[in-house]
């Protein structure tokens, strides 16, 4: 017979280890009240405070052309296309003069596959940003750094090298979608493999580069993908202890090449978040999504294990978001972890709290 509910939360508690095997009966279980109970109260052990952090971060976008051509995406545009487009230096200048108004506790640099951006591109955005600005970077994403060495014709280790000396501090989790091969094969077929983005994230934690982690889930893959990919995730951090904060976040189910799948629901995603705080006892911060779930569910994720709520997000471009129509603002962000019971308090790029509010 399986344990029981009770049981492997009971081991958890004194300090067991979920197995992959236990994560499958807490993600099959329709107890989530008492999944999410227990991660609450691993959340305040782990981190010892009362407060949930936000952040407010300067995106900018350096461009969106990009040869991934991952079916959940519809911001890329192909090399050549009419939309597609690079940022200038001086329109750099231009958005962080306004997003400076804002008081952006970092910025966060995105962008596509670029098939002809080398690594000189980069280092002059950073040092701009670091110089002009002297506000903290959070960029590039494990497939960007692998895209930009390779385009640049230089290692990994080198790239990461030449990064974080232009003023790269830390670098976001995202495109680690599911580490399934087969899965991935299907929804990202020219990304960078599950093998190549660990090596990535391992040899940025080498460099005293800290990163966050991602997993996106709700689209083609099978709860037991979902655990393996959490299971490598904690492999990882058990290695190099690089990984600061971990954000899962539903696949949303329009404007792609994919099929059409129901959305997960808030029910599956609280469960989800209960899961990761249990599983992930080597990460210290999970995040919530409202991008991806809405406020209201990214609040109750701070009852869940949670201790993040996502980034009032301060655009200077005019960018199509796919994700959403409209974003909360900072004063939102803490109004939803006030309705938490926590106190807010304002966080870097990868979840520390800051000295000083925005």
């Amino acid at each position: 017979m399986p344990p029981s509910i009770d049981k492997i939360i009971d081991g958890v508690m004194v300090g067991d280890r979920l197995s992959p095997d236990e994560a499958l009966i807490l993600l099959e279980s329709n107890e989530v009240s008492v999944l999410g109970a227990a991660a609450n109260r691993l959340a305040r052990r782990q981190l010892r405070d009362q407060y949930r952090t936000y952040g407010v971060e300067a995106v900018v976008f350096y461009s969106n052309v990009c040869v991934s051509g991952c079916r959940f995406c519809s911001f890329f545009r192909p090399a050549g296309h009419h939309q597609g487009f690079v940022l200038s230096i001086s329109e750099l200048h231009r958005i962080l003069r306004d997003a400076s108004n804002h008081g952006p506790s970092h910025v966060r640099l995105q962008g596509g596959l670029h098939p002809d951006l080398k690594i000189d591109y980069f280092e002059r955005l950073l040092a701009e940003i670091k110089e002009g600005f002297g506000l903290q970077i959070h960029a590039f994403s494990p497939p960007e750094i692998l895209h930009i060495a390779r385009a640049s014709g230089i290692s990994v280790t080198e790239s990461l090298r030449r990064l974080h000396r232009a003023g790269l501090d830390s670098i976001p989790g995202d495109g680690a979608d599911v580490f399934d091969a087969g899965c991935r094969g299907r929804i990202s077929p020219h990304k960078c493999s599950a093998d190549e983005w660990i090596e990535v994230a391992a040899r940025a934690h080498g460099a005293g580069v800290p990163t966050s982690a991602t997993m996106m889930f709700g689209h083609l893959e099978t709860a037991e993908q979902r655990v393996a990919h959490l299971e490598r995730l904690r492999r990882l951090q058990d290695g190099t202890h690089g990984i600061a904060s971990f954000a899962p976040s539903t696949f949303v189910p329009r404007s792609t090449a994919l099929p059409e799948t129901p959305r997960i629901t808030a029910f599956e995603y609280l469960r989800m978040i209960a899961v990761c705080r249990m599983y992930l006892d080597n990460v210290q911060h999970i995040e919530a999504s409202w991008m991806t779930e809405g406020i209201d569910a990214a609040s109750l994720a701070l009852a869940f294990g949670a201790d993040d709520i996502g980034c009032a997000r301060i655009f200077g471009q005019n960018v199509r978001d796919v994700e959403t129509s409209r974003y909360p603002d900072k004063e939102e962000l803490m109004a939803a972890i006030v309705k938490a019971g926590c106190e807010p308090k304002l966080r870097s790029g990868l979840c520390e709290p800051v000295e000083t509010e925005a």
